[in-house]
């Protein structure tokens, strides 16, 4: 049978504290929070494109539904 050894590396309890460092923590806050605001401005796109190519489809035979779908393309974020 053939056995091999592996050495780990052993780090000390401080270094393991400074992954709770609040600067750590801060850094790792504005990155998700970053990442969230991407994420929703690739789902406002997304929607937005959707209800235009709704308002599109319908024109034709609910002018009035159409003008709601576009209208609510263009209304402020959060409303």
């Amino acid at each position: 049978m053939n056995a091999s050894t592996h050495s780990f590396k052993l780090y000390p309890a401080a270094a393991v504290s400074q992954i709770s460092d609040p600067a750590q923590h801060g850094r790792l806050s504005r990155w998700g929070t970053a990442v969230w605001q991407t994420l929703e401005a690739v789902g406002r796109s997304r929607a937005r494109r959707e209800l235009l190519a709704l308002a599109d489809r319908w024109q034709s035979g609910q002018p009035e539904l159409a003008a709601q779908l576009r209208a609510a393309c263009n209304e402020p974020r959060g409303a």
